[in-house]
């Protein structure tokens, strides 16, 4: 069963210690397919943003698995503890989001998920994406052949 945000651990509600992520995905536009899937740390805002070639749980999946395997298992457990993410379609997939690419039976993280319509609940993220836009508008990615 999905994780809700009220279990989330403390040190995620709370900023009290680095690894506790936000993550949202950003689309072009509704002519372009193009995503950026936004993670910003809660406690030191530390922003990392992917380009993904659709806005789709597979994307994610990979993007997630790019990270994990570019960091390495270990280090990516320790600079991402909790992902909290909406109730977007792209997100559904939590299980394979939280599992490691490296082995099937370890988490590589833990997923949590706000409330429906309860975007001020990823409130660092949704700020985030907000300056975001003012420097790559809607409709000003290109698909990428990733």
């Amino acid at each position: 069963m999905a994780k809700s945000i009220r279990d989330r651990p403390e040190a995620a509600n709370n900023r009290s210690e680095l690894g506790h992520w936000e993550m949202d995905c950003m689309e072009s536009g509704k002519k372009h397919r193009s995503t950026l899937l936004t993670m910003v740390d809660r406690r030191s805002r530390r922003t990392i943003l992917l380009k993904l070639s659709s806005q789709t749980q597979s994307a994610v999946i990979k993007a997630l698995d790019n990270l994990e395997n570019n960091l390495g298992p270990e280090k990516f457990k320790k600079t991402f503890k909790t992902i909290t993410v909406d109730n977007g379609s792209e997100f559904l997939n939590w299980k394979e989001m939280e599992t490691s690419s490296f082995d099937k039976d370890e988490k590589r993280c833990r997923i949590y998920f706000c409330d429906a319509y309860s975007a001020y609940q990823r409130g660092t993220n949704e700020q985030i994406n907000g300056q975001i836009r003012r420097h790559i508008p809607k409709g000003s990615l290109h698909q990428s052949s990733n």
